[in-house]
């Protein structure tokens, strides 16, 4: 820490604070109800990519949001989460989910998992004072039982140490979302690159959660379409 010290205080170097729109209402939503996409229309600089999106959310749903590269789908989480600005139309969010942080509600899985090159310990707690007990039986959840011990907690993983897959890498990420108690996770193409044994546990342990899921996948087979409670097709907006 001490020898990039000098990087990290470096202003040029630092990276700007994002940029906050007025893109969500904060109501009193019923039957569960948790976000709902009201008319929206979203883009960048003002060119609409996505016209008059509307659905809703419930507490507990697993969303796939589906279509093909480019049509949207990122765009549509960054409006979201507030980074990006609609052209049109309001999200409306129940506002029990602004008593603190808005944005703390939310885990972010994606393809790239960033692991520190310290023990399994580090990269689930990122520094946090979490019991042992606590971290096994959250690996045992995210199905990584042989790592869900003492003595692995201690030990290092990352370029000098454990080696972990790729499928094993997003199983760590979904373990920090849930130690850190996050109510939404949303998954951005969380499956690709996996082999298929992998894809298939994660995708196995997502629909496994209790957890609102909402989940960007560019290809998704039928009978894994069937097990969402909705599917937005974006190539048909």
């Amino acid at each position: 820490m001490n020898s990039v010290r000098p990087l990290l205080e470096n202003t040029v170097l630092q990276k700007p604070e994002p940029r906050q729109y007025d893109n969500l209402s904060f109501v009193n939503l019923s039957d569960k109800k948790k976000i709902i996409f009201d008319h929206c229309t979203l883009g960048y600089n003002n060119h609409a990519i996505l016209k008059n999106i509307n659905f809703e959310i419930f507490e507990g749903d697993k969303v796939l949001i589906t279509g093909r590269s480019g049509i949207g789908k990122s765009t549509l989480f960054k409006s979201l989460l507030n980074e990006l600005p609609l052209i049109k139309g309001k999200i409306l969010i129940d506002k029990q989910l602004n008593k603190n942080n808005f944005l703390s509600n939310f885990g972010i899985v994606g393809q790239d998992t960033y692991i520190f090159s310290e023990s399994l310990r580090f990269n689930l707690t990122l520094g946090k004072d979490i019991p042992s007990s606590r971290l096994i039986k959250v690996l045992k959840k995210v199905k990584l039982e042989y790592l869900a011990n003492k003595n692995y907690l201690d030990t290092q993983i990352g370029d000098k140490g454990l080696s972990l897959s790729g499928g094993e890498k997003r199983k760590v990420k979904i373990a920090r979302a849930l130690l850190n108690k996050k109510d939404f996770l949303l998954v951005d193409e969380g499956l690709s690159g996996l082999d298929d044994n992998s894809r298939k546990q994660i995708f196995a342990l997502l629909q496994s959660l209790p957890q609102t899921i909402i989940e960007i996948e560019h290809i998704m087979s039928i009978e894994d379409k069937q097990k969402f409670d909705q599917v937005i097709n974006l190539d048909t907006k």
